[in-house]
């Protein structure tokens, strides 16, 4: 069991560094959202506590998009770095949340304090796993987008005057002809990501030839009842 845990506070601008030994706040440290000063940050943390970057893991609030700089710092630095769920930062602790990324980072030391037993740590994926992640997700992004806006297209024209909803249809129908061209250009450079990793490759191969064989099960069923 570690006797020291670093809290972070995660936010797009600042995030805060919280050293706590036993649940005892030792260090605090403020620093730019950037892997270099993150990076910069650690060592400081690191050299005023005199610690091994072994005794140092760390615990943060998993924000999406928003820990990228975070845990390629941790990654460089050799650092062991536990992402975990907001939910159970938030049931785990005796500290209410605070408005500010100082009282987080608290909370979430005495979060990862308590329960290091049960740590996941995080390995960063493959830079073409990544890029490949990054693009499902716009996609998916567009494509709600694209569903939603098409949905008020017929959603609203009896509740509107014509002249209204005419107006309104052609920014709707400009706006999915777009969200169109960006899908398709997402889907194109999903294609390009996944061939250009052989593994990558192989394992999507895999898949399609595994949904083509539950598709030809069910039609055969279908059938031959």
């Amino acid at each position: 069991m570690k006797k020291y845990i670093t809290g972070i506070g995660v936010s797009r601008e600042k995030p805060a560094l919280c050293l706590a030994q036993n649940e005892k706040v030792l260090r605090e440290e403020e620093t730019a959202g950037t892997t270099v000063a993150v990076r910069q940050a650690l060592k400081t943390v690191l050299k005023e506590a005199g610690k091994e970057t072994s005794e140092l893991p760390a615990c943060a609030k998993y924000m999406g998009q928003y820990i990228w700089p975070l845990c390629c710092a941790y990654k460089e630095s050799g650092i062991d770095l536990w992402p975990e769920n907001p939910a159970q930062i938030k049931h785990s602790s005796d500290v209410r949340r605070g408005k500010n990324d100082w009282l987080d980072a608290r909370r979430i030391a005495a979060c990862g304090f308590r329960f290091q037993d049960k740590a996941h740590l995080y390995n960063l994926p493959q830079e073409n796993i990544m890029s490949l992640q990054q693009l499902t997700s716009k996609r998916d992004m567009y494509v709600s987008d694209k569903s939603r806006y098409q949905g008020q297209l017929t959603d609203r024209e009896r509740f509107m005057r014509k002249k209204g909803y005419r107006q309104k249809s052609a920014r709707l129908k400009e706006l999915t002809r777009g969200l169109e061209k960006s899908i398709c250009q997402a889907e194109k450079e999903i294609k390009e990501a996944i061939g250009s990793g052989e593994a990558l490759y192989e394992q999507h191969k895999r898949l399609c030839t595994a949904v083509c064989l539950v598709l030809s099960e069910l039609s055969y069923h279908y059938h031959n009842p």
